[in-house]
């Protein structure tokens, strides 16, 4: 799982395959369809990193015993090969130019 934490707000948003937004709405990104790399459309933020695994495993741990539990979360490098940092297009004919080469 992906989080993505606004540096701004604070706000934490899961990175899913459609576009999600922070609260104050300067930072934004999703998840690839069937790619586990995140990207990272704009804004100053922070991207957290959590195994699926070890969250299900705490919440399973901590309902059986009424304790809190930890879990790891790691804090993934602004640089990270597994990060995508682009800028979106901004209307559909930058797009459109984009697809057939064209530069503006």
């Amino acid at each position: 799982m992906k989080l993505l934490l606004c540096a701004r707000c604070m706000s934490t948003v899961t990175l899913v395959t459609r576009e999600r937004r922070c609260v104050c709405g300067r930072t934004w990104g999703r998840r690839r369809w069937k790619y586990r790399h995140p990207i990272i459309y704009g804004g100053p933020c922070v991207v957290l990193g959590i195994e699926d695994k070890d969250l299900a495993r705490a919440i399973r741990t901590a309902a059986s015993t009424e304790r809190t539990q930890r879990f790891v979360a790691v804090v993934i490098g602004h640089r990270a090969s597994t990060l995508i940092r682009t800028r979106r297009p901004t209307c559909k004919t930058e797009t459109k130019r984009k697809r057939r080469g064209e530069h503006s």
